[in-house]
Formats: structure tokens, C-alpha cells, sequence
């Protein structure tokens, strides 16, 4: 996936008091280090907590869009393969038409959580930015310095949140009412495709 501007977000960890352990052949090592504030910033050790905290909380959120991105994708990609089968074979033709409406149905949303017209750098210019990229840029701006989150940075976090839960409910009814169906059409037609997400 090119998704320019939407890198994945970092989180540095505050001031305070951790343990490091380390496993070297079997035996483990245990250490603690103390993470001072940086002396320059006139940020309160209060002030980057909260800035942590959103962040988590941001981190999180693109975490959970790249895991419907990376559902969806898997699911697409056996649609396409299947789709490619039966323009092959001539066989179960009827199947296309619902075959392209589920397609395009994840595709409408995976159009909101990232960019898919993009192909290049001067692109970025010309079409929306997806959630991903909504979320990075937010993250990026929480963190340029040692001060807790502004209202206005609260606010569009939670805007993004809603998006983000609402994208997530349509999918779950995309994977749990059409395409059931869609698998159910597939084993009338006797078809031995089963399409859905792999699990271990």
C-alpha cells in the first residue's frame, strides 16, 4: 500500500522510572533506567503524560484501520481470483453480479480509511486524505512538543474515532451478512471456494 503522509505513529515514552529486560541465551537480565525530561522544554512531566496517553490512544485507532485494511485486502484478493476463474472457464457466470456488489462494497470503504487513488508523490495533492493518513497527521502534531493536547486536537481525535467506529460497524455487517450470503450462493452452485479470512 503507497500512502504518502501516513506513516505509522510512534509513541515516546515519558519521563519516569522502567525496567529493561533483556534474554541472552536462555538467562535474563533485568535493569532499570530513569528517562529525564529534557531540560530545554518547558513542558510539565504532567503535560507530556497526557500527550502520551492520546497518542496511545491514536496508535491504537491506526492499528485497528490497518487490521480492516488488511481484512479487506485479503478478502478482495479472493474475490479477484474467483472472478478471474469464472471469466476463465466460462462456468457460473451469474455468480459476477454479486460478486462485483461485494467488491464494491469494501472497496467504498476501504476508499475512506486510505487513499487508493494515489500512485505518486503529486497525487497527494489532488485527492482527500484517507483515515490513516487523518490519524498520522494528527498524531504528528500532538507530538512536535512538550505540551498536552489542545481542545481543538481533542476534538478532531474524537471526530476521527466516530468515523473510524462507524467504518468499522459497516464493515462487520459486510463480513457477517453479505458475504455469509455471498458463500452461501457460492455453495448452491456447488462451488468449492469459501471466501472469508484464513485463520491459523
Amino acid at each position: 500500500m503507497i500512502q504518502y503522509g501516513g506513516g505509522p505513529i510512534g509513541v515516546r515514552v515519558p519521563p519516569g522510572t522502567y525496567t529493561v529486560k533483556m534474554v541472552v541465551d536462555g538467562r535474563e537480565f533485568e535493569q532499570k533506567i530513569l528517562v529525564k525530561k529534557d531540560p530545554s522544554s518547558v513542558g510539565a512531566e504532567s503535560d507530556i503524560q497526557a500527550q502520551t496517553e492520546l497518542l496511545l490512544k491514536a496508535r491504537k485507532n491506526q492499528n485497528d484501520l490497518i487490521g480492516l485494511i488488511n481484512s479487506s485486502e485479503t478478502i478482495r484478493k479472493q474475490l479477484i481470483d474467483l472472478r478471474e476463474a469464472i471469466r476463465k472457464n466460462g462456468k457460473d457466470r451469474e455468480i459476477l453480479p454479486p460478486l462485483d456488489a461485494l467488491d464494491a462494497k469494501i472497496i467504498e470503504i476501504e476508499g475512506q480509511l486510505f487513499q487508493m487513488k494515489v500512485t505518486g508523490s503529486a497525487d497527494v495533492l489532488r485527492w482527500p486524505s484517507g483515515l490513516v493518513t487523518r490519524f498520522s497527521s494528527l498524531a504528528n502534531e500532538i507530538a512536535s512538543a512538550d505540551f498536552p493536547p489542545t481542545e481543538q486536537q481533542l476534538e478532531l481525535h474524537r471526530q476521527l474515532e466516530r468515523e473510524l467506529a462507524a467504518l468499522l460497524s459497516r464493515a462487520e455487517v459486510i463480513f457477517t451478512g453479505d458475504l455469509v450470503r455471498f458463500n452461501g450462493l457460492l455453495k448452491r452452485k456447488s462451488r468449492s471456494e469459501s471466501i472469508g479470512l484464513k485463520r491459523p
